[in-house]
C-alpha cells in the first residue's frame, strides 16, 4: 500500500524541477521547439491553465506551480483531456524566470489570483 502511494507522488521526468533544472540559461526555442510561448505562474488547481491550453493549441504554455500536489493533479487532468501543449514546472517561479531566454520569446504571462500568504507547509 505504501509503495503505491510513493509511486503516485513521483513526477514525470518531463516536469522541470530542482532535480533537473539546467545549469545556466534555458533557451526556450530549443527547449520547447515553438515560437509561440505563454507562461502561467501559480496555476493552482489548473482551471485557467487547462482552459487556455485548449483555446490556443498551437501555443506552448509553461505552467509553473510550487505545490507538488497541484502539479500532479493537473498533469493527470491534462492527460485525460489529451492536452499536449503544456510544459509543467514544479518550482518557485523566481528560480525559473531569470533563467529563460530570449526574453522576447514569451508572448504572454498570466498570474491569476495570487496567494499572498506565505505558509510553511508548501
Amino acid at each position: 500500500m505504501n509503495e503505491k502511494r510513493e509511486i503516485k507522488r513521483e513526477l514525470s521526468e518531463d516536469v522541470l524541477n530542482l532535480d533537473n533544472l539546467p545549469v545556466g540559461y534555458i533557451d526556450l526555442y530549443e527547449w520547447l521547439k515553438n515560437d509561440s510561448i505563454e507562461i502561467d505562474i501559480g496555476f493552482g488547481r489548473g482551471y485557467f491553465l487547462i482552459g487556455r491550453a485548449k483555446l490556443v493549441p498551437d501555443t506552448t504554455i509553461i505552467g509553473i506551480e510550487i505545490k507538488k500536489k497541484w502539479v500532479r493533479k493537473v498533469i493527470r487532468w491534462a492527460e485525460r483531456e489529451n492536452i499536449k501543449n503544456i510544459k509543467f514546472v514544479w518550482l518557485d517561479a523566481k528560480l525559473l524566470l531569470p533563467k529563460l531566454k530570449p526574453a522576447q520569446s514569451i508572448k504572454r504571462f498570466f498570474i491569476n489570483f495570487p496567494d499572498p500568504w506565505w505558509r510553511t507547509n508548501i
